[in-house]
């Protein structure tokens, strides 16, 4: 039985639990019109919060095309927030439209709270030099050129970027995140001289810096008293964010944040917290956590 009682403080909020309990409802009823969406996560922002507040939901959206994905986050919205149906609906369809061939938004979300006004769509296998005629067709209002050279800086050698956009009616806002993602048998050899860049131009601190090394490629965790299970930690990928200062007229990059994860695997030959070599380990599923560098 839901409780939203014990989530949150406000009927506010306890409307946004029930939404969100309500779509989750939907997406595991084959009938609920969420059948193309693979995967959903939860994102928190618990910062000094005293009972837990009501997520951002995030969903995967299969590769069915333009209309059959349009469908998909017209179904959430109608469960999540049906105000931002009307708003946002054809503005995402155009910007799928200016996307170059092999460039799909993968992932879609929005935060429960009615006084946030826009969606999130995550567009990946986007070429960076491809962006910049994207975000001027888009109408937005920051120099795309300059988001591709800060973004190369830290990211030497890697064609493509996975672009977060936040759209509300015919508007892409002035904030853009673009995330920092290699394949798996990239990640050990990569992240290293990346955070090194974030630490350099002061997007990281050094503290949180060891703190990812920590992090990458322990375990400790087991769940299942018969079975155990070993939850490898993991780093999925780090986001940079910029924004247009419409006053100075300049592009600013505003922070990065890395997001966390555990990943089951195969259960170390002695058990205990420490560094593994982790490469050859089965990844089946993510589960995520993330801090602002």
């Amino acid at each position: 039985e839901r409780n939203t009682e014990s989530f949150s403080a406000t009927a506010a909020e306890r409307d946004a639990w029930a939404r969100c309990f309500a779509f989750l409802e939907a997406w595991s009823d084959p009938a609920g019109g969420l059948a193309g969406v693979p995967f959903v996560w939860l994102e928190f922002d618990c910062a000094d919060a005293a009972v837990l507040p009501p997520p951002k939901i995030f969903f995967a959206l299969s590769d069915a095309g333009a209309a059959g994905w349009a469908r998909t986050v017209e179904r959430a919205l109608d469960v999540l927030r049906p105000d931002l149906v009307d708003a946002t609906l054809d503005t995402a369809l155009r910007l799928q439209a200016l996307l170059p061939s092999g460039a799909q938004i993968r992932h879609a979300g929005a935060e429960l709270n009615p006084e946030s006004r826009g969606l999130r769509l995550v567009a990946d296998g986007l070429p960076l030099e491809r962006l910049p005629a994207v975000l001027r067709n888009a109408g937005w209002s920051g120099d795309g050129c300059g988001v591709v050279k800060r973004y190369r800086e830290l990211v030497p050698g890697t064609p493509e970027a996975r672009i977060n956009f936040d759209i509300f009616e015919k508007e892409i806002y002035p904030r853009l995140g673009a995330e920092i993602c290699y394949p798996e048998s990239e990640k050990r050899s990569r992240w290293p001289a990346c955070l090194d860049a974030l630490v350099a131009r002061g997007l990281c601190s050094p503290e949180r810096r060891r703190g990812l090394d920590e992090w990458v490629g322990s375990y400790g965790f087991l769940v299942r008293e018969l079975d155990p299970l070993v939850l490898w930690r993991t780093m999925n990928h780090v986001k940079l964010g910029f924004a247009v200062d419409a006053a100075a007229g300049t592009l600013e990059i505003t922070g990065a944040k890395a997001y966390l994860g555990w990943t089951p695997g195969q259960r170390p030959p002695a058990l205990g917290v420490g560094y593994c070599d982790v490469q050859q380990q089965g990844k089946s599923e993510n589960y995520g956590d993330q801090f602002q560098l």
